[in-house]
């Protein structure tokens, strides 16, 4: 199995399409003042996954200090590509965020239990960090 994980300032599962929506793709985040919640969007990737199995996934946030600050609900995925493709699911997850420190905060995709893809995401409070805002 292979899984990818991109964190988003926003998007959306088009149903009827069956696809997603990405907004921006954020590297870093420049917040206000501290504490500050901030929605984002995750989306994870799964290929190579055996078509005939069921898999747990779960998206965990993690402050530089390894505090979590934000878990997703536990999901049950399945294989949802035609028997002409790698066998694979996407699956995204909206977050409601406090982040309450500046810092690498690390998302980490989890699939059954195990620790799969690690995403940073620099965290910095407006004005108190040099540099242009990247995202």
């Amino acid at each position: 199995m292979e899984a990818s994980l991109i964190v988003c300032d926003g998007g959306e599962f088009l149903p009827e399409a069956g696809t997603h929506r990405l907004g921006e793709v954020v590297n870093r985040l420049s917040i206000p003042t501290v504490p500050y919640v901030v929605p984002l969007f995750t989306l994870a990737k799964l290929s190579y996954i055996a078509p005939d199995l069921q898999h747990s996934v779960k998206i965990t946030a993690y402050t530089d200090d390894g505090e979590p600050i934000s878990a997703s609900e536990t999901r049950i995925v399945r294989n949802q590509r035609s028997a002409n493709q790698v066998p694979g699911v996407d699956i995204s997850f909206k977050h409601h965020i406090v982040f309450y420190k500046e810092g690498v905060h690390t998302f980490q995709l989890a699939i059954d239990d195990e620790l799969k893809v690690r995403y940073p995401l620099t965290v910095c409070i407006a004005g108190e960090t040099a540099g242009a805002d990247a995202r």
